[in-house]
């Protein structure tokens, strides 16, 4: 029996659409959150201390100011943003680093934000 157009259509929209969707926009992939972070797969919207650190702390620092840095992601199709620490660093005029948090917000794989968070003088 052959199937029919209906049938065949109604299959590769339903590929589509899982392909698209299967996580495509993440924002909590190995590279950003580094070891023991949560995931959710409809909703996630998690805070934590940053693992991986391309600048120096001081803990002699107060954490008197924060930058804040964010990208975002639609779909998996459109990534844009500077979630760097010298973005962050520069918003707030932060020259000497006491902590960094980050935040990772994702709904049902559609849109998805990174943020940092720096802490310091």
């Amino acid at each position: 029996m052959k199937p029919s157009l209906k049938t065949i259509t109604l299959a590769s929209v339903c590929s589509v659409t899982v392909a698209l969707l299967a996580g495509c926009a993440s924002a909590g992939g190995a590279p950003f959150l580094g070891n023991g972070s949560v995931t959710g797969m409809i909703y996630k919207n998690v805070k934590q201390p940053s693992q991986a650190l391309n600048v120096a702390v001081d803990k002699d620092a107060q954490p008197v100011k924060v930058g804040k840095a964010k990208a975002i992601s639609v779909l998996g199709l459109v990534g844009a943003g500077d979630a760097s620490l010298q973005a962050a660093m520069r918003k707030a005029g932060i020259t000497r680093v006491h902590h960094v948090d980050h935040r990772v917000m994702g709904v049902f794989g559609l849109y998805a934000e990174w943020e940092i968070m720096v802490y310091g003088e």
